[in-house]
């Protein structure tokens, strides 16, 4: 009886390897997917929030110090503004760091973000948004409200910092009172924030 159980077994196995040889057999992999930490970053804070662009600037100035390209991170937030996780999703040139949504979101949606915050720097120390800046912050938060999960600031790190929800730049998150409504027509009269310094004009 035993021999037969282990010829029968031989014979399923054998039926099974030709049936996966037959022309038309096609195979889905069966995936999961994981987030890895790397290490973790210290910041200051009275509490764990991370709510204004200082904040973001002492947390994400650790990876960007220095830098001389482009990086282009997001930092996921849950309800309570505290920081879920910080990724780099691009690395780019001295003046470009090109990124699309499914790149950008792809992290934040393992996380289970509530929201995300942008941030990436200028090399030549200007925080003044490009064109191209600024046609990526929309794009990035049109993403955001389909998947629930919307941008929260856009923070560009030079010498100081630019923070689009400071300037009320972003269509969907709450705007600062007192803050500018839209950026000039022209790049070189943009409001420029250099910290606590206080605004100034015009590329450095």
């Amino acid at each position: 009886m035993d021999g037969m159980k282990e010829t029968d077994t031989i014979k399923e196995t054998d039926t099974i390897k030709e049936t996966d040889k037959m022309e038309g057999t096609a195979y889905v992999p069966l995936v999961r997917l994981a987030m890895i930490k790397e290490r973790e970053l210290p910041y200051r804070t009275a509490g764990k929030n991370v709510d204004n662009p200082e904040k973001v600037m002492e947390l994400a100035g650790q990876i960007l110090k220095g830098a001389d390209r482009e990086y282009f991170l997001v930092l996921s937030m849950n309800t309570r503004n505290v920081p879920q996780a910080l990724e780099t999703v691009a690395v780019g040139s001295v003046n470009a760091a090109g990124v699309v949504p499914r790149e950008a979101f792809k992290h934040a949606v393992l996380a289970n973000a509530a929201t995300v915050i942008l941030v990436h720097n200028h090399p030549s120390g200007n925080c003044t948004p490009s064109r191209e800046d600024r046609m990526m912050t929309k794009r990035m938060e049109e993403a955001g409200q389909l998947l629930g999960i919307p941008v929260e600031d856009h923070v560009i790190i030079g010498d100081g910092y630019f923070s689009f929800r400071e300037q009320g730049l972003l269509k969907y998150s709450g705007k600062k009172p007192g803050c500018t409504e839209a950026l000039p027509a022209s790049e070189s009269d943009a409001p420029v924030w250099k910290g606590g310094d206080g605004l100034s004009s015009g590329r450095s």
